[in-house]
This record gives C-alpha cells, sequence and structure tokens, in this order.
C-alpha cells in the first residue's frame, strides 16, 4: 500500500471494537499501529510516540476529538504531526484547519489506506 509502510500511525477511539479492527488492519500490511482508548491517552501516548500520523475519532466522552486535535496542534513536538478525523457523524465545521482528511465510519479499506497515503509527508 505505497512507500510508508513501517510507518507509526497513533488510533484513538474510545469504542474498543473500532481500536481493535483498526490496529489489526494496519498492522496487517506493515503499520506500526499503537491505540489508545481516550482523548486524553491519545496525548500522553503521542507525546512518548511521535507518531507519523494520527487517526482520531471526533466524538469521546471527556475531551473530544476536536478538543485532542487541538491540544496535537498547539504542542511544540506534535504540531506538524498529521491528523485523520473519523466520526460516524458529519464533521464540525470548525475542525478542517486542524486536520488533513475527514473519514465518515463506517469507512472502508480502500478509503482508509488512501487517507493515509494523502496525509502521511512524501
Amino acid at each position: 500500500y505505497g512507500p510508508h509502510m513501517k510507518a507509526d500511525i497513533l488510533v484513538v477511539d474510545d469504542d474498543v471494537s473500532v481500536r481493535r479492527s483498526l490496529t489489526k488492519l494496519l498492522a496487517a500490511v506493515g503499520y506500526r499501529p499503537t491505540a489508545a482508548a481516550s482523548s486524553r491517552a491519545g496525548l500522553e501516548h503521542a507525546a512518548k510516540l511521535r507518531p507519523d500520523l494520527i487517526l482520531i475519532d471526533m466524538h469521546m466522552p471527556q475531551m473530544s476529538g476536536i478538543d485532542a486535535a487541538r491540544a496535537f496542534k498547539a504542542d511544540s513536538m506534535l504540531g506538524r504531526v498529521p491528523m485523520i478525523a473519523m466520526s460516524a457523524k458529519s464533521p464540525p465545521c470548525d475542525f478542517e484547519p486542524l486536520l488533513v482528511s475527514f473519514l465518515l465510519k463506517p469507512m472502508s479499506s480502500t478509503q482508509l489506506f488512501a487517507a493515509i497515503e494523502r496525509a502521511l509527508p512524501r
């Protein structure tokens, strides 16, 4: 699936089945996924891991994906990491400048891999 195999991808989603299926799918094609069950956990993992890409659910309890995306962008070490938002609902209109792409759940593996390839730097 392209030149970005071995990229570290952080999956942030409060739904355990989504986290599990995405990490299995990403690992199966050669990416190195790490999963976080909340926005706060995602921020902690990202600070340690410094991922190449963040896949983040927009609608999570406590801290929304939008707030987490703002926190990622404000961080000097993580501000340039591309983010792809995921949601079963339409995207909020004010999130666009924070993200590279938006995927509506459920998404196909083809849609996911195409978004990842677009998001990762060449």
